[in-house]
């Protein structure tokens, strides 16, 4: 395992025994990975898009605001998506993976089969448990032994002053994509620029950073109860603390270890292989004083709380002692 001390029995992923298409002994294990806004959830599926052995089938295609668009009823979500799940873990085509966008997304090619990738991964906002029939997504991933990830950053309070900064200088989130975008020289700038931000907080902004810490509370939260919900099997749930991987950029040596975690035995991803997005957004040190945050009372009750609901699930770094990195 390199830098690592090798992951405990109970953490190591449950493979699955695969038959298709002749390919009778074949291992495989699926992952899910359910998380909610703002966790890097998209460089974790997309540098795994990048692995030899790891299939992607989409990006944010199965979330709502996305899948509305391919079954314009709501209250068919649920059977549908199962349906396609069904097809997806058979590795079988269907009209979903079709689509164009689908199609450039796997760089034009067939879903690849057992033999050519064995293990599947994607990312997922878990469904309201009250849509009809949410339980046949329940059995399909049960039949098919997925693994579920929750994927959140380490500090509520930090998330919400990095979210309120990049509304308050950018106007939005998803800095990521709009620095994926640019070329070498914009980014050069877009970097400079950023370098010369020192917000300094008021009080009234204090307030909106409270409501963002707030929203994010609740919603981890009910993310929490939805994967227990979706996979009643699984007692304690692997957690992923952003943070740990992407520093902000990637530290392969950590990705790799979560990779081993989830899905066994497998080869690490090549480090000279690197996705087209880059670091976007804004960061603590760009804030002169974060501490009108972290020292507000209703700050600190809500970090509580927050640690009081993550503290459940099963940290994958927990007890791990790292030694080197690749933070390049």
């Amino acid at each position: 395992m390199g830098p690592f001390t090798l992951a405990p029995v109970w953490m190591r992923a449950e493979k699955s025994h695969a038959k298709q298409d002749g390919f009778e002994g074949a291992w495989m294990t699926n992952v899910l990975i359910a998380y909610t806004n703002n966790v890097c959830s998209t460089p974790m599926i997309e540098y795994a898009r990048l692995h030899k052995s790891i299939f992607v089938p989409v990006r944010e295609h199965f979330d709502e605001h996305l899948f509305i668009e391919y079954i314009n009823d709501r209250e068919q979500f649920c059977p549908q998506l199962a349906n396609i799940l069904s097809f997806l873990y058979s590795r079988k085509n269907c009209a979903f993976f079709d689509r164009n966008e689908l199609i450039d997304y796997r760089y034009g090619q067939q879903l690849p089969s057992l033999l050519d990738k064995p293990h599947i991964l994607f990312k997922w906002r878990c469904y309201p448990r009250k849509l009809p029939e949410s339980h046949k997504i329940v059995d399909i991933l049960a039949e098919n032994n997925v693994i579920p990830a929750i994927m959140l950053r380490s500090s509520l309070s930090e998330q919400a002053i990095k979210v309120f900064l990049s509304e308050t200088v950018y106007g939005g989130r998803l800095q990521q994509f709009k620095t994926g975008n640019m070329s070498d020289d914009e980014y050069e700038n877009y970097q400079i620029e950023q370098s010369q931000f020192n917000v300094v907080l008021s009080c009234e902004e204090l307030e909106k950073i409270i409501d963002i810490a707030d929203n994010f509370l609740r919603i981890t939260i009910r993310l929490i109860e939805l994967v227990h919900f979706y996979f009643p099997k699984t007692d304690i749930p692997f957690l992923i603390f952003a943070e740990e991987i992407f520093k902000p950029l990637i530290d392969y040596d950590r990705y790799n270890f979560v990779l081993s975690c989830l899905f066994g035995k497998i080869d690490p991803l090549d480090q000279t292989l690197k996705p087209p997005f880059r670091k976007g957004g804004l960061d603590l040190n760009h804030c002169a004083n974060p501490e009108l945050v972290f020292e507000d009372e209703r700050m600190r009750e809500m970090e509580s709380k927050y640690l009081a609901a993550t503290g459940g699930l099963r940290n994958i770094f927990a007890g791990v002692h790292y030694t080197k990195g690749s933070n390049y």
